[in-house]
């Protein structure tokens, strides 16, 4: 009997399990048919995506937070992972500092994943090897095998079109979109720290090897090496870096994975029928639009199932895209330059971009090199607020300088003034330019539209820490330094660091306050590519040996900070704050050798543009486009570069105020926006490299702001006069005093 009731209890289970498994296959039937159906209609924008509710939006500001999420979202991962980048480093560490988190650099953390059956599928940018360091060779290689598999694209000739959007997928079930690829030189925290030399420890190290970089300096190379330090730490800033990110739940997913999914079988059909690890991927609820896919055999492809059902958000979000042949067989698309347009015409009070570019047209004109219409969308909303006498204003947050490394009046930076050449074209330059259209019309641009870029400055504790070494150690300070990243494992035997003993160079040759300065190695200059200015990496039996003699000098400086960002991003009194070995004793109370003054301390300041790389839009604090768009017609054209992004339209309101009334603003919107005030104003606290908060996680973990805080209403309305008394009144200060100090170029436009 009682196997009988076993035999009949086993079966009642299968059953069940049968019928469970019977009605989830009708509920992907339905899904199907329904998916099917809108695939079929017309949506907004006239993007391939419907308007989808009841979903989820994070946004993540910085790479810090953001890089926190993926690492929690892929470590979560049970069946698949898409991903694609413009350049993805495989050995960026995702969790910071580096020593405390080795298992989180990304190859590491993908490689444990694929050995747990999880498959993961990655799309990186072929680049123009002659124009372009990213070497996707090599990314493929230290990444592929074991259920990892990689496909590179495009095969273009120099002057082609690229592929530029960033996304990742895990299970369908979240997806990541946004500014941010998973590279070197894109972690920061809102600090936006200029300095990484730390003279009493090398574990607390956060950006190692080539992860270190100031692309206005000199530009990645090399990346193989990825210990490579290619900046003198001691002497160069970095270039911190300001991004914009999301985190998406619910059926937007679908979107974003079938987006991947079309790109993937593109270039398998181009460039992978030989590969036979390189399957067609089916999106998770049908819609094969590609019939080379379509019509591929069961065992050359597969279908990955989604977990997007139970979300019950209240987020409405489209993904919008820039696509075309050359990058998914498909007509042209170029919805996000469409939801641009028309969200600027919609606006009705208030308007705020970041972004990396700010290059477009103001008239619809065939024979104009420009295209992009965003400008004439701006152009006719402000001269419809200025005939409706209403209180509108523009706000539009850029990169002081491009990222290219050079002296500007060089001919290698030809690129780099075109691109300058074109954004002064299309802001104040011109009959074409937004400034020239505006005063046509008999209005003040100023008024209602303003221009406004970052930098920032920090201190390198280098000059006391010298005497220091040599005098109680015998240590060459230089020496120290890499072997302290070989210790750490940042540096093997044949690896070089960049010094700056031998280097002179001009700050900017020919530029009015003009000086020579000795230890910037080689500013847009390559002196550092001189033999002479390469310091052998001691390899690692030397390591320890100088390491005991290092530690023998100290403790130092334990009052001093090993960078100052958080004052710079505050505004607190720098006068505050110590300096190293200002009346300090060593071991057996010996006086450390000199005594620093702030004289002296001067030395140790250096100053970089906070390079924004932000794509998003924001308006009326109730609509956000965000993605990797540029605003520029390479990303907006849609027959060019391949983007994606997403607009939200969150549901939920809170009680704020526009123009000094009461005013109901979307949570998602107003938060970022009031996020990114703060940030930029210096209204936020200081970050701890190792903090992890609410924002740190990925959905569903909910999006804490604080929107009652002092510093909120400070910021609440972007309409009120005193808002914008702060705003400008900080950057003017801002501008004295950089140009006081650092004699900085460019300046003030």
């Amino acid at each position: 009997m009682d196997i009988l009731n076993k035999v009949c209890g086993n079966t009642k289970e299968t059953i069940f399990k049968a019928v469970e498994c019977a009605e989830n296959l009708v509920g992907y039937e339905d899904e199907e048919a329904r998916e099917a159906s809108l695939t079929a209609q017309k949506h907004r924008y006239r993007s391939f995506a419907p308007v989808r509710e009841a979903s989820e939006v994070k946004w993540y500001v910085d790479g810090k937070d953001y890089f926190w999420a993926i690492s929690e979202a892929i470590e979560g991962a049970e069946h698949h992972i898409y991903i694609e980048d413009w350049w993805l480093s495989p050995e960026l560490h995702l969790r910071r500092p580096p020593h405390k988190y080795p298992e989180y650099r990304l190859d590491t953390l993908l490689k444990r994943k694929a050995a747990e059956g999880v498959k993961i599928y990655i799309v990186v940018y072929e680049e123009v090897e002659q124009a372009l360091t990213m070497n996707s060779k090599y990314t493929r290689k230290a990444l592929e095998g074991n259920g990892i598999v990689v496909q590179r694209h495009p095969d273009h000739a120099l002057g082609g079109t690229f592929f530029w959007a960033k996304i990742c997928v895990v299970d369908t079930h979240v997806a990541f979109i946004g500014g941010l690829d998973a590279c070197y030189g894109r972690w920061d925290t809102h600090d936006h720290s200029l300095a990484d030399f730390h003279p009493t420890s090398q574990k607390k190290q956060i950006w190692p090897g080539q992860d270190y970089n100031n692309a206005r300096y000199k530009d990645f190379s090399e990346v193989d090496k990825w210990d490579l330090e290619l900046i003198d730490k001691r002497n160069i800033a970095r270039m911190p870096w300001h991004d914009v990110s999301v985190g998406i739940l619910g059926q937007p997913v679908l979107d974003i994975a079938k987006h991947f999914c079309e790109r993937w079988n593109f270039i398998k059909n181009n460039k992978s029928l030989d590969r036979e690890e390189v399957l067609f991927l089916e999106p998770p609820l049908g819609g094969f639009t590609q019939s080379y896919a379509r019509d591929a055999g069961s065992h050359l492809r597969i279908k990955h199932h989604h977990k997007t059902g139970d979300v019950k958000g209240n987020h409405h979000v489209q993904v919008l895209r820039s696509s075309s042949q050359w990058s998914h067989d498909i007509k042209t698309e170029h919805s996000i330059q469409t939801a641009y347009i028309e969200s600027i015409r919609s606006a009705k009070h208030f308007i705020y971009i970041e972004n990396q570019f700010f290059i477009t047209a103001t008239t619809n004109n065939p024979d104009y090199n420009i295209k992009n219409q965003i400008g004439s969308a701006l152009v006719d909303r402000i001269i419809r607020a200025s005939e409706n006498g209403e209180k509108f204003r523009v706000i539009v947050v850029m990169p002081l300088a491009p990222a290219f490394a050079g002296d500007f009046s060089k001919k290698e930076a030809e690129v780099c003034r075109l691109e300058m050449h074109w954004q002064f074209a299309s802001i104040c330059r011109g009959e074409k330019s937004i400034f020239a259209r505006l005063s046509q019309h008999h209005i003040d641009p100023e008024d209602y539209i303003s221009f406004w870029s970052l930098r920032s400055y920090d201190r390198i504790n280098r000059s006391a820490i010298d005497d220091i070494l040599t005098a109680e150690a015998g240590i060459d300070p230089n020496a120290q330094t890499v072997a302290g990243a070989a210790e750490q494992g940042f540096a093997g035997r044949d690896a070089t660091v960049i010094t700056a003993d031998n280097a002179e160079a001009d700050f900017v040759k020919g530029t009015k306050g003009s000086k020579k300065k000795h230890g910037i190695a080689g500013w847009f200059e390559h002196e550092a590519e001189r033999a002479e200015n390469r310091t052998q990496v001691p390899f690692k039996d030397e390591v320890q040996q100088l390491e005991k003699k290092y530690d023998s000098a100290g403790p130092w400086g334990g009052e001093a900070k090993d960078t100052i960002a958080g004052y710079a991003m505050s505004g607190e009194d720098l006068r505050e704050e110590a300096l190293l070995g200002e009346g300090e004793r060593g071991p057996y109370g010996r006086k450390i050798p000199g005594d620093p003054s702030h004289q002296d301390e001067k030395a140790n300041y250096v100053s970089e543009e906070l390079y924004i790389h932000s794509k998003v839009m924001i308006v009326d604090d109730r609509i956000v486009i965000c993605g990797s768009a540029n605003l520029n017609d390479r990303s907006q054209c849609g027959d060019r570069d391949s983007e994606i992004a997403v607009i939200v339209e969150d549901q939920t309101l809170i009680h704020s105020r526009m123009n000094g009334k009461p005013y109901q603003a979307s949570r998602f919107a107003a938060t970022l926006r009031r996020h990114l005030f703060k940030e930029h104003l210096g209204l936020l606290p200081s970050t701890e490299v190792e903090s992890v908060t609410s924002g740190s996680r990925p959905l569903p973990h909910p999006q804490h702001s604080h929107n009652d805080s002092h510093a909120d209403r400070l910021v609440e309305d972007p309409l009120s006069d005193e808002f914008y008394d702060r705003w400008t009144s900080t950057a003017r200060r801002n501008t004295e005093a950089f140009r006081k100090v650092f004699r900085c170029v460019p300046d003030n436009g």
